[in-house]
């Protein structure tokens, strides 16, 4: 009888070893399982990110590609410096760069809204400098407001006087992010996205992807952003009027 207990006894001991190895080898498999999968998941978002990088870098080159091709046209295939380059000397569609495809978005200066992409080459000389017109000036530009016209000014001089309804350093230390007035000339247009005041509706109007085309959600009011009138017509903002290249 104490034979037979003792037999018991040994099996449910070897029993619970077996159990206990069991859980353990089931506890190393998860482990495994679950280092395989994240090292899977790290290979294929390092496979991804350098899948993006190379795209990038393809583009960032088609990029360069196409401004040299401009470039050169503007220097060599013009026949007196000025002239302005048509169809016939610049090519603005489908320009094949390597393996690329460039098209240049361009303004067609018609009325009518277009309902489709329009390529070529855009005047920047037609535009108004935000780095040298007055106040009465820019004051006169579609969207603006004369507070926004002055802190203009105020971004890009030299000293800290504020202009009438203008904006200087304390206006900007007020932010939610604070920073401070260059009160320097601007480097590029986009730089009024910083001036005081500045709204989406203010610098791109209707067209806030800027291909100078009438999208659904641009004519749409109040349903989709941006807001607009509903009303046929692509309504631009600042941007498309200024430039810091003209004289």
């Amino acid at each position: 009888m104490k034979l037979s207990n003792r037999k018991q006894r040994n099996y449910v001991s070897s029993q619970s070893r077996v159990g206990a190895v069991l859980i353990i080898v089931l506890w190393i498999a998860f482990g495994l399982v679950s280092i395989t999968l994240y090292f899977g998941q790290s290979m294929f978002f390092e496979y991804k990110g350098a899948n993006q990088s190379i795209a990038g870098a393809q583009a960032e080159q088609a990029n360069n590609g196409a401004l040299r091709y401009f470039f050169y046209t503007l220097n060599n295939a013009l026949e007196e410096e000025g002239d302005f380059p048509g169809e016939l000397i610049m090519q603005t569609e489908q320009i094949q760069i390597g393996q690329a495809t460039v098209w240049m978005l361009g303004r067609s200066g018609e009325t009518v809204t277009l309902t489709d992409p329009h390529f070529g080459v855009i005047d920047e000389c037609a535009k108004i400098n935000i780095n040298t017109a007055p106040f009465e000036v820019l004051e006169l530009l579609p969207t603006i407001t004369p507070e926004f016209a002055a802190a203009i000014i105020d971004w890009r001089d030299e000293d800290d006087d504020v202009t009438e309804n203008g904006a200087e350093a304390t206006m900007y230390s007020l932010q939610t992010l604070p920073y401070g007035c260059k009160n320097a000339p601007f480097e590029t247009v986009e730089e009024l996205r910083l001036v005081y005041g500045a709204t989406v509706e203010m610098l791109y109007g209707e067209d806030t992807n800027q291909n100078g085309v009438l999208d659904p959600n641009e004519n749409d009011g109040m349903q989709t952003p941006p807001l607009d009138n509903q009303d046929g017509t692509l309504n631009f903002g600042i941007l498309e009027h200024v430039t810091i290249y003209s004289k």
